[in-house]
């Protein structure tokens, strides 16, 4: 985290400089106080001098925090955008392996509950005990010069004290942290499964019996939340007792002082109020000290993501490879051995018809070759002239099920690429989609197009860089007689590249189509 504050130095510089001159505010409120306990004693000063001084104490409080809370907007504006946008690519940019070793609703639950308290548990903290800090320090320099030195003494063993609260907490925090920022993820989870299936659940007539399911989720998420602020207040209420322990302590003393003359009467008032700035300092640091506790191991975490090994950028001209060579591939899911000593070489420029029965190993194949797992011994290269390279920026999948994003048919199809209209035209020509459909309003849950055409422009959005090779798993499953045949068209008129059409229902004519009848049986892919 220490490279955020150094990167955005200047925003913390100009919080740092606000947070010293708020932590004058209590020192001219005592020096006010001991001129108005003057006066009433000893008639000394004057009302004019009081009163314009007053003035000037507020319009400089005024300006204080008024400036500092524009400042305060700022640094968590600047800081917590570069976290998420870091955070964020981090994600996005590891190799598909690595992103689904999570689900994606903890990767949601982070941004939605972990990066909240971080922002408002560490973020906001450490100013806060830096804050505290500094006003300790200028009370205890005020409290040196204007009464005795013993009281300050006094300030620095309370404070000590009272900072092992936190300490002896902070095992139990952290625990109850991580309990917490689980049940989040779990919630997250449920939510989104419920929100997402809602037609499934209504289409079975189960939607009471999911909300009585996940009631028992709603209590866990809520019971680890409340257990996390329980002992915070906890933390905070044992300080604050203690606080109040040693304030009312320190007043006892100073009254002795004052009977005893060692004390003037007119700076009893004004240490009085300066002991409870410094008391405040004391519980804002405790507090702060309680809650970046409870944000460690996120923080934490927000470091291992930061180590993601990320995928380089593609760069265009290194597009095209020869084949994809298998090589004694043994991949073995939950004990149960898919593929057996599979070797085969895909050659570019060649379309390839893999058929096979159910749970055969087909999508395992697929996510093998996409690189979303890893076999369990063998190797899948990229095979090139002048030797092997890494295969997965080689190749373009179009998944069984189309994926659509928030926005139109277009924006769905370049995908932040930069793509002129006329070659978006060509290909909703190329995938027989109408071009009324350009600026079509789609999105996650999309039901102003059909699955058909969703899937065209999911090939549409693949052949817009297109690759060596195009990856199709069950691409026409669960479509129409007449979709199916418009996008297996589609897939067997490409030229230039090497096609895998994975597929499950298939006919005569669709095989008379591909260069190469592959079927997978026994773990391992026989030509036909």
């Amino acid at each position: 985290m220490k490279r955020y504050f150094l990167k955005h130095k200047w925003i913390c510089c100009q919080y740092l400089f606000f947070i010293i001159l708020n932590a004058l505010v209590p020192i001219l409120s005592a020096q006010w106080i001991t001129m108005v306990t003057a006066y009433a004693l000893d008639q000394k000063g004057g009302v004019e001098q009081i009163s314009i001084y007053l003035i000037l104490i507020c319009i400089y409080t005024l300006i204080i925090y008024l400036a500092y809370g524009k400042v305060k907007q700022k640094y968590k504006e600047e800081i917590m955008t570069e976290i998420e946008q870091e955070i964020y690519s981090s994600i996005l940019l590891q190799h598909s392996s690595d992103f689904h070793q999570n689900e994606p609703s903890e990767y949601s639950s982070f941004f939605l509950n972990e990066l909240k308290i971080v922002e408002e548990s560490y973020l906001m903290q450490i100013p806060s005990l830096i804050s505290a800090c500094v006003q300790m320090i200028l009370v205890g320099i005020y409290v040196v010069v204007t009464v005795q030195w013993w009281v300050l003494i006094y300030f620095i063993i309370s404070s000590v004290l009272l900072m092992q609260i936190p300490k002896i907490m902070s095992k139990k925090i952290h625990f109850s942290t991580k309990k917490f920022t689980d049940e989040a993820g779990r919630i997250t989870m449920f939510l989104k499964e419920a929100f997402h299936g809602f037609d499934t659940l209504f289409g079975n007539h189960v939607q009471y019996q999911y909300v009585e399911q996940t009631k028992k989720e709603f209590f866990r998420y809520e019971k680890s939340h409340q257990k996390l602020n329980w002992l915070m207040d906890v933390a905070d209420s044992l300080s604050n007792g203690f606080g109040l322990f040693f304030q009312f302590g320190l007043l006892l003393l100073l009254g002795i002082g004052v009977v005893q003359g060692t004390i003037q009467n007119d700076c009893f008032l004004a240490v009085t109020s300066i002991s409870s700035s410094f008391m405040n300092g004391v519980f804002v640091a405790t507090a702060a000290f309680s809650k970046i506790q409870a944000a460690i191991p996120i923080v934490d975490r927000i470091k291992i993501f930061q180590q993601n090994t990320l995928i380089p950028k593609n760069d265009n001209n290194e597009n095209s490879i020869d084949a994809i060579q298998l090589e004694h591939i043994d991949c073995i899911l939950n004990g149960k051995k898919i593929l057996d000593n599979l070797s085969y070489r895909f050659e570019k420029g060649k379309k390839y018809l893999i058929i096979g029965e159910s749970g055969s190993g087909k999508t395992t194949l697929f996510n093998l070759l996409n690189g979303k797992i890893h076999s369990s011994h063998g190797s899948i290269k990229a095979i090139v002239k002048d030797g092997d390279i890494p295969l997965y920026k080689y190749i373009t999948t179009i998944n069984q099920k189309p994926f659509s994003f928030q926005g139109t048919c277009s924006s769905n199809i370049c995908m932040g690429r930069e793509v002129s209209q006329n070659k978006i035209k060509e290909l909703l020509e190329y995938v027989h989609l109408p071009l009324s459909l350009l600026n079509q309003k789609i999105s996650e849950e999309s039901n102003s197009i059909s699955g058909g055409e969703l899937q065209r422009v999911a090939i549409a959005r693949g052949l817009i860089d297109t690759r060596s090779f195009l990856l199709c798993d069950e691409i026409c499953a669960n479509l129409d007689k007449n979709s199916a045949h418009i996008i297996e068209n589609a897939i067997c008129d490409l030229d230039g590249i090497g096609v895998l059409f994975i597929a499950h229902h298939y006919t005569d004519e669709l095989r008379k189509r591909f260069d190469v009848v592959l079927e997978l049986k026994d773990g391992r892919l026989i030509e036909e």
